[in-house]
C-alpha cells in the first residue's frame, strides 16, 4: 500500500518552539547514542582482558579492566579487576576492589556478586601490608605525603592497608627542613613510620639581603582555596553545572515532542480517518506514526534530563567547600569562598 503525501499542521507557535529547544537538546538526545557506543567499548576491553587473564597475562589485563571500568562501571568488572591485582601481588588494590564490587553489588540487588566480593576480601585481610604514620611534632602547615600523595592528619596513627614494595614518606612545613625516607613492605608486614620533629630552616643571611629601615615589603603570593580549582566555583561545580543545564535542555525537548505527540495524535482521531490505532487511510497512518516517533524522543529526552539533574545536584552538594577569603579595596570589601 502507497501511502498518500501528507501535509502535517502544527499548533500556532509550536514550530519555533521546537527549534529553539531542539538546538538547545540535541546533544542531549544525542547522548543515548554515545553511552551505547561506550558501553560496547567497556565491553570489548572487558573481554579481551579475560582472555589474557586465562593466558595468565595479569600485566596486560589490569590496565583494560581499568579502562572498562572507567568507560562502564559495575561490580562484575571490579570483582575482576579485583582478581587481576591479586595475580599481581597488589593485595592492598585487590582487597579495595572486592570491597567496591560489593557495595556495588548490593546496590544492585545481586546478593550473590555481594557475598562473593566481601569472602574475597575477607581472605586477604590477614595478608594485607600496612603502614602507620606517626608524627613527632604537630608543626603548622605541615604536609606529610606518602608516594607523592597526601595523608591527611585523619590518618596519622592509622594502619593503612597499602601494596607491599618500597614507599617513599616526605614531611615538609614552612620555615622547616624537609624530611623523608623510603620503607620497604612485604605482605602481611605492618610499619610504623615517625615523622621526627623538623628543624628549623635558617640559612645565612648577607647584609645585602637585608631589608633596610622603612622598605617595603613585596606581598605574599596570594593562593586559591583547597578545593576552588583555580576558580570561584571549582571544577567540580562548574561540571555540576553543565550538567544540570543538559538535564534542564532534556527535560525541555521531551516536553516539546511530548506535546508534538499528543498534537498528531488528536489530529489522527477523526470519523473515518482513524480509531484509536486503527487507520483507515494513509493519512492517518502517517499521522499515528509521526505521533510514536515524537513519543519516542520524548522519552528518550526525559531519561536523559532527569539523570543530568540528579547528577548535577549530586556534584553540585558533595563538592568541597572553600574558606572565606577577606580583601579590602579602596572603598570596598571583598569576600570570597564557596558555601
Amino acid at each position: 500500500m502507497s501511502l498518500a503525501r501528507i501535509q502535517i499542521t502544527e499548533r500556532p507557535g509550536v514550530r519555533r518552539h521546537i527549534a529553539v529547544l531542539f538546538a538547545l537538546g540535541i546533544g542531549t538526545v544525542a547522548w543515548p547514542r554515545a553511552a551505547s557506543a561506550q558501553s560496547a567499548t567497556a565491553q570489548a576491553l572487558f573481554d579481551d582482558a579475560r582472555a589474557l587473564m586465562a593466558k595468565g597475562n595479569y600485566d596486560e589485563a589490569c590496565p583494560k579492566l581499568e579502562e572498562s571500568q572507567r568507560l562502564d562501571p559495575g561490580s562484575g568488572t571490579l570483582l575482576n579487576l579485583g582478581d587481576c591485582y591479586e595475580h599481581q601481588g597488589r593485595l592492598a588494590s585487590a582487597w579495595s576492589m572486592f570491597l567496591d564490587a560489593a557495595a556495588s553489588a548490593r546496590v544492585t540487588g545481586n546478593a550473590d556478586r555481594d557475598r562473593t566480593a566481601r569472602e574475597r576480601a575477607a581472605a586477604l585481610d590477614a595478608r594485607l601490608a600496612r603502614m602507620t604514620i606517626r608524627v613527632a611534632e604537630k608543626t603548622a602547615g605541615l604536609e606529610v605525603q606518602r608516594d607523592g600523595s597526601l595523608v591527611r592528619s585523619a590518618q596519622w596513627g592509622t594502619a593503612i592497608p597499602i601494596d607491599a614494595g618500597a614507599h617513599n614518606v616526605t614531611a615538609a612545613a614552612p620555615g622547616r627542613r624537609g624530611w623523608q625516607t623510603t620503607v620497604s613492605l612485604r605482605n602481611g608486614m605492618t610499619e610504623t613510620v615517625v615523622v621526627p620533629a623538623l628543624q628549623p630552616d635558617s640559612p645565612a643571611q648577607s647584609p645585602s639581603d637585608s631589608p633596610k629601615p622603612g622598605a617595603t615589603l613585596p606581598p605574599a603570593p596570594r593562593s586559591e582555596p583547597e578545593g576552588s580549582g583555580g576558580g570561584a566555583f571549582g571544577t567540580q561545580r562548574i561540571v555540576a553545572l553543565a550538567a544540570g543545564g543538559v538535564g534542564i535542555a532534556g527535560i525541555a525537548v521531551g516536553t516539546v515532542f511530548g506535546l508534538q505527540s499528543k498534537s498528531l495524535h488528536d489530529d489522527s482521531q477523526v470519523p473515518g480517518v482513524c480509531r484509536k490505532s486503527d487507520c483507515y487511510t494513509d493519512e492517518g497512518v502517517e499521522l499515528i506514526y509521526q505521533a510514536r516517533r515524537a513519543g519516542n524522543v520524548s522519552t528518550a529526552a526525559f531519561v536523559v534530563g532527569a539523570a543530568g539533574l540528579v547528577a548535577g545536584a549530586a556534584l553540585w552538594f558533595t563538592a568541597p567547600r572553600s574558606a572565606p577569603q577577606l580583601g579590602v579595596g579602596m572603598g570596598t570589601l571583598h569576600i570570597r569562598g564557596s558555601w
